[in-house]
């Protein structure tokens, strides 16, 4: 959903926001409430023109909906757009957040104040220090005002009706020169969780309505972390980012959809806006939000994925929904595949060499190890496992190998020599096993087909060669397997990579084991 602003802004306006430093403490915010004077210049005289307000078309003044102010935050123009509203015949701006130091006081300095309607029509306005209406008022901006901690402020503003063939008269030469347009994507997700009493103790249990409950199917709680231009660059990160709805005012995420606003300087072709999103999840036995997903638009243009294809909005409410997990019986605009509490790494050694595994009876046992804290999906101990790259090799006991720990339901976070392999259908057959008369053999020559279809199925490896079965557990694969993901209450494969594999590898270096987990 987009809902255009559209505000003239100085030609040498920046947009950006500062850097918010990780791993501290931060300081103490304020709030911020600005008590607005309307000036009738007109009134006793001070004025020597006839003064005029904007109206509508049938001659009626146009009320104020929201302010605009600017504000210098080390150095950077900042936008706030707060609602106003009459108490007792005044004008107020609901309160915005500022930072403020833990003890004594700081300044902020005010760039822009004026009121708007409810349709964006700017109809009042603070002049500028210098300019020929700067004397109908006290303060002019650029000014200041301070803030202390714990302490909430109110600064008073005296406004002008204005219009806009008085541009110069306020001292406005901005008004005509940049125009910026404040756009918003919106975003409403499900989360599904296969063991709802562990997240009580989350906010999803605590504080989202109704407190004290969880379900398999509960609205996501997210952040989106949003940015113009180059993400790695701190300045870049947008004013007000993170936005998230995991807060009182956006009632935890519960009845309404997340919106993001941007900037776009319609003087600026080619402006890239990212959105990071990071949901709320259970990591161990604590909960911390995980990246998802990174959707992006250039200028005013769609919301697309990260592999360049545009976000499609299947019912139609330009809301951009997503659901984490499988427990959705109709389409949505994002599907993301089921969520896996693993540990980021452990230690992995394999115990058998080729025969069926005394302890699991499949191809050969894995022995993880140095898993620490409690609460995942995947623990310490024997696991029964499979070799999936047959060209590479692995050595066995006593010999163990540092690990990363990938699902298999999110390869393109597993490096690139892994990306493009055939896990689906590799996640399809071990959901479907039950339906063939199979041994450890056939499954573990399926896997190695799946790999590389050129593969003949000779023995190999301590395997027989394939047979009816498993040429018939290959066809199904391939036939059913494209796209699956396994419903809750299925497997889905975990896999391990050498501990500091880049990225962009493209060829194993040591044989890939997975193993299969309740995901």
């Amino acid at each position: 959903m987009k809902k255009i602003l559209f505000v003239f802004l100085a030609a040498a306006l920046i947009f950006s926001c500062q850097k918010k430093e990780q791993n501290i403490v931060p300081p103490p915010d304020t709030d911020v409430v600005f008590n607005i004077t309307e000036v009738d210049p007109n009134e006793g005289l001070r004025s020597p023109i006839d003064w005029t307000c904007p109206t509508d078309d049938q001659g009626n003044l146009l009320e104020p909906a929201k302010a605009y102010i600017e504000i210098l935050i080390n150095g950077v123009s900042t936008p706030f757009t707060p609602a106003v509203y009459y108490l007792d015949g005044k004008l107020y701006t609901q309160s915005i957040k500022l930072p403020a130091p833990e003890t004594g006081t700081t300044s902020y300095t005010i760039t822009k104040f004026f009121l708007e309607t409810s349709d964006d029509v700017m109809i009042m306005a603070t002049p500028a220090t210098g300019s020929d209406y700067s004397k109908y008022v006290s303060k002019t901006v650029t000014f200041t005002f301070d803030v202390s901690a714990f302490a909430k402020a109110e600064v008073p503003v005296e406004v002008l009706c204005f219009l806009p063939e008085d541009y110069t008269n306020f001292g406005f030469n901005w008004f005509q020169i940049t125009q910026t347009v404040v756009r918003e994507f919106c975003f409403f997700g499900d989360i599904c969780v296969k063991h709802p009493d562990e997240y009580l103790s989350s906010l999803y249990g605590t504080v989202q309505p109704p407190a004290g409950e969880c379900k398999v199917d509960m609205s996501a709680l997210f952040k989106v972390f949003a940015y113009i231009g180059d993400t790695t660059v701190p300045g870049n990160r947008l004013p007000n980012s993170p936005f998230t709805n995991a807060t009182a005012e956006a009632n935890y995420g519960v009845g309404a959809p997340l919106c993001v606003q941007y900037p776009d300087n319609l003087e600026i072709q080619g402006e890239v806006f990212t959105f990071n999103l990071y949901i709320l999840v259970k990591s161990g036995d604590d909960f911390v939000y995980k990246y998802f997903a990174t959707f992006n638009s250039t200028d005013d243009g769609p919301l697309m994925d990260i592999d360049g294809n545009p976000v499609p909005d299947v019912d139609g409410d330009k809301v951009t929904e997503f659901v984490l997990g499988s427990c959705n019986y109709s389409d949505t605009d994002v599907q993301f595949p089921p969520y896996m509490n693993l540990p980021e790494t452990c230690t992995l050694m394999i115990e058998s060499i080729w025969a069926p595994a005394p302890v699991s009876g499949d191809y050969m046992d894995a022995i993880i190890t140095g898993i620490t804290g409690s609460g995942y999906d995947l623990t310490n101990g024997t696991y029964g496992s499979y070799c999936f790259d047959r060209l590479t090799s692995i050595s066995v006991r006593p010999h163990s190998y540092n690990m990363d720990i990938f699902s298999s339901l999110y390869p393109a976070l597993l490096p690139a020599y892994l990306q493009n392999e055939e896990w689906d259908r590799v996640n399809w057959l071990i959901n479907h096993l039950d339906d063939y008369a199979w041994g450890w053999s056939d499954l573990q020559q399926v896997i190695w087909k799946l790999e590389d279809p050129s593969w003949g199925g000779t023995p190999y490896g301590g395997c027989s060669a394939i047979t009816s079965v498993g040429l018939q557990m290959y066809s199904d694969a391939g036939a059913n397997g494209d796209g699956f993901v396994p419903m809750p209450g299925g497997w889905a494969v975990v896999c391990f990579v050498p501990t500091g594999t880049p990225p962009g590898q493209q060829n194993p270096l040591v044989q890939t084991v997975f193993v299969k987990v309740d995901p």
